[in-house]
């Protein structure tokens, strides 16, 4: 057909444009995917261009069409591997090896058709259809591996998904419709409608995250922002509060001991004193919210110092829940041990009043970790670091109630102060470290939290 040459020239021109933008995107953005899907388009750009020289020029070559069907393979393999690599999934090993098989099936059915006379369909059946299984079956997976597993639901994901799949089943009919003399430009040109709405749709898919990332990346600023505002707040009014109550302390404790023992103005001062003592506890679990309040840091071995703790914890539960260890020896931060004892005292409080009446489990685990990227709520650096985990299996977190979660004297319980968690995340932000909640209603609560490791040598307090 005197169209179908022009057809095969716009797509190579088309696919290799929409490459250009991928190289542009993998360069600029350092992703493995996106260079994995720019190779694979790419290719696909050159098997077009082979069939037009083929068809135009050489019509005759079977070296010629061998090449075009290994850049077929090649570039199926490679849209494969970007898409494993774009959900986060390894690409296994069969499909390297299948890749390999119908690459040396192209080239030893190629040997075997130059040595004998074969009839045409005869050799076209030898030489394509385990190629096309595989391209069939590799473009297939791709686009249901899109649907099930991204992380971003928008309409690139189900644009490249469908057009992969599509364009997989029909790699797999073209063997057998090749052949026929009306339907073969035609069923070009419907591939190549199925393979640009599928780069398309990745292009789009590819803008979808980055978006989807953008909005993420300012919840947490945003967040941050306010957390450090409350902080400041709290912060001030902690301090000024701090310094009224040295006043009434000091001039009770003077007044107790002018006082005679027998006088009864002494319950009246030892209950202003005691007030007084709960409001400097309190004012203390502020200034920990607003990071301001004083460390004494030395190195922790933060599994050593939580199983110290177990008996207290045990305690503290009273047996609402299963205490669970899983530690980690080894793991060293350098900190302040009482405030680390109490970050633990009062995750697994929390942990313990989700639990309830009704029972369940708690388990606090303790190990090294890798921050893959500076925290943008925190200063903890990318690299190894220390973590403490606490889970449990109570009654979990709506999304509103963990945007209020460290938020000072939030609280969901009836004789909650609404200062735990806000004096976690003071403690552990005044440690340059950070903390990950994730929940869900009535699949329980996973508290992480993050610290730097310390640097060797030093001493080491439990």
């Amino acid at each position: 057909m005197s169209w179908l040459a022009p057809a095969v020239a716009a797509t190579a021109v088309s696919i290799g444009i929409l490459t250009g933008v991928f190289v542009y995107l993998a360069r600029l953005e350092r992703r493995k995917a996106l260079a994995l899907w720019a190779g694979g388009w790419g290719l696909y750009a050159l098997h077009a261009a082979l069939i037009l020289v083929i068809e135009r020029f050489a019509s005759g070559s079977g070296w010629l069409r061998s090449v075009e069907w290994l850049c077929s393979i090649a570039s199926a393999f490679l849209l494969l591997w970007g898409t494993f690599a774009w959900v986060g999934r390894p690409l296994r090993r069969r499909w390297v090896l299948a890749a390999g098989l119908s690459a040396a099936w192209v080239v030893l059915a190629d040997a075997v058709l130059a040595v004998g006379p074969v009839s045409p369909a005869a050799a076209f059946t030898l030489e394509l259809l385990p190629v096309c299984l595989y391209l069939g079956m590799a473009v297939s997976v791709a686009g249901v591996t899109l649907l099930r597993l991204s992380d971003v639901r928008g309409a690139g994901a189900f644009m490249a998904a469908a057009a992969l799949i599509l364009w997989g089943l029909h790699a797999l009919d073209h063997p057998f419709l090749r052949p026929v003399p009306w339907f073969a430009p035609w069923g070009f040109v419907l591939g190549a409608a199925f393979a640009l709405t599928a780069a398309l749709g990745m292009l789009l898919l590819h803008f979808e995250r980055a978006a989807a990332e953008r909005q993420r990346l300012q919840a947490q600023v945003l967040g941050a922002q306010k957390l450090e505002s409350l902080g400041t707040l709290a912060g001030g009014v902690a301090h000024e509060f701090n310094n009224l109550l040295a006043g009434v302390l000091g001039n009770a404790d003077l007044a107790l001991r002018a006082l005679p023992a027998s006088s009864p103005a002494r319950i009246c001062l030892a209950d202003i004193r005691a007030a007084a003592v709960r409001a400097a506890e309190l004012t203390g679990q502020m200034l920990a919210y607003s990071g301001k309040g004083r460390f004494m840091t030395e190195v922790v071995d933060l599994a050593a110092a939580i199983e110290d703790m177990a008996g207290l914890l045990e305690a503290s539960i009273d047996g609402k829940a299963v205490l669970r260890y899983e530690l980690a020896a080894g793991c060293r931060i350098e900190a302040d041990a009482a405030q680390v004892r109490q970050v633990v005292m009062n995750l697994i409080a929390n942990a313990a009043d989700a639990i309830g009446p009704d029972g369940g489990t708690i388990t606090i685990a303790a190990g090294p970790a890798t921050a893959e990227a500076a925290c943008p709520d925190g200063d903890l650096p990318a690299g190894r670091c220390a973590c403490l985990e606490v889970r449990d299996t109570g009654c979990g977190m709506d999304d509103a109630t963990q945007a209020r979660l460290f938020d000072p004297f939030f609280t969901t319980k009836f004789t909650g102060r609404g200062l735990g968690l806000p004096a976690v995340l003071g403690i552990v932000r005044g440690h340059r470290g950070t903390i990950r909640v994730r929940s869900a209603v009535g699949r329980g609560t996973t508290v992480r939290v993050l610290l730097p490791c310390a640097d060797a040598g030093g001493p080491t307090a439990p």
